[in-house]
């Protein structure tokens, strides 16, 4: 194993963020991207400790994109790099994806909104409360499902929702203001629910209620039981909010419609909503509001970082 391989794979294990799985994506990327380097011109850097610098970045994905690896497998890539060089003591030292993959396909976006009414959802329905309790929390933050489950409420107030780190994506914290009256009482109710534990019941694995707690939620009026949904009209609600207009996928204008003023609320209402879902870049916030264009006959649809 080179040194470089050795020293990222090392930061994997030292910081253990995510779950199993990422941390295994995590020690296959600093594999291929040590690997990449090794075979394109930076075979003496690689038996070395490194520290990652955007030559490095755009050498591996030349050579990627070379071999066929797919752009989404590329973006997944540049994530688990932003992480290695967030560990290296250099956040935001890469740019965004288009940086790399100017060309890519960006047809990922959607051209229709994903979001389901939240009114329509009943947690009273689901048989216990603990899925009530999940469920009340997911309509109220627009949570993820795993968030929603592996909670803790004890370490939230009746001001903010507190996620912790095994829960969240990345294993990266954060918390959520409680702006209305039903956020405190969806977390006064998880608090009573789940005592000094999670909202997982007593007895069961994260692996085995998930599954179950799908079967809940359809129960509940969530179609299929895809909690996902939530998310997505959450995000368009809080853009709302934020910006004073509709979210692009909720039949709002589009970025490039936009004049200065709407531009800059739009940004920073996407900004808002990023990071209350947990996302570290504004770009994502496209797959929930949608992009800066409008899908042409073509299909054509980008995201903009800034």
């Amino acid at each position: 194993m080179l040194d470089a391989e050795h020293q990222l794979k090392s930061l994997v294990r030292q910081h253990r963020q995510g779950s199993h799985a990422t941390q295994r994506a995590q020690r296959d990327t600093a594999r291929a991207f040590v690997k990449a380097l090794d075979e394109n011109g930076f075979s003496r850097t690689v038996r070395q400790r490194i520290e990652i610098k955007e030559k490095h970045v755009l050498r591996a994905v030349g050579a990627w994109r070379e071999a066929g690896v797919s752009d989404r497998v590329i973006c997944n890539r540049l994530a688990h790099l932003r992480r290695f060089c967030e560990w290296q003591g250099r956040p935001g030292m890469l740019k965004g994806n288009d940086r790399y993959l100017p060309d890519r396909d960006h047809n990922r976006l959607p051209r229709e909104s994903k979001a389901i009414d939240r009114q329509a959802i009943d947690p009273s329905a689901c048989r216990t409360d603990y899925a009530r309790a999940s469920l009340r929390l997911q309509t109220e933050f627009g949570i993820r499902r795993k968030e929603a489950l592996m909670i803790q409420p004890r370490r939230s107030s009746s001001d903010s929702l507190v996620l912790h780190g095994p829960a969240t994506k990345g294993g990266r914290p954060r918390s959520i203001e409680a702006r209305t009256e039903a956020q405190r009482a969806a977390i006064a109710y998880a608090k009573a629910v789940a005592g000094g534990g999670s909202l997982i019941p007593p007895g069961r694995t994260y692996a085995s209620w998930r599954a179950a707690y799908r079967h809940e939620a359809e129960r509940a009026g969530v179609p299929n039981g895809s909690t996902h949904a939530i998310r997505h009209a959450y995000a368009q609600a809080r853009y709302a909010e934020e910006s004073g207009q509709a979210a692009p996928l909720s039949g709002g204008p589009w970025r490039a419609d936009m004049d200065a003023d709407e531009r800059a609320a739009d940004g920073d209402a996407r900004d808002v909503v990023s990071a209350e879902l947990g996302h570290g870049r504004r770009a994502v916030s496209a797959q929930y509001l949608g992009g800066a264009k409008a899908p042409d006959e073509g299909g054509d649809e980008t995201a903009e970082e800034g």
